[in-house]
């Protein structure tokens, strides 16, 4: 009698071990899809980045600003 609950509770033990080992792979697997899209899209931002042509800033100065203490 002992035997069987014992071997029962292996079989059921092999089982759930079984289960969320196919769950961990799954999950590592989407895990490296997501970090093969994250790369891409980096990669991506950084052409699109490169592409844009560079900003040119031109300041002229019109007016003076005299800061005087008044007491």
């Amino acid at each position: 009698m002992y035997n069987f609950i014992g071997l029962a509770l292996g079989l059921i033990l092999l089982v759930l071990t079984l289960f969320f080992y196919n769950e961990t792979l799954q999950y590592k697997n989407k895990l490296e899809l997501t970090y093969q899209q994250v790369y891409h899209q980096n990669q991506m931002i950084q052409v699109l980045f490169n592409t844009l042509p560079q900003a040119e800033v031109r300041g002229t100065l019109e007016n003076t600003i005299i800061v005087t203490p008044k007491m």
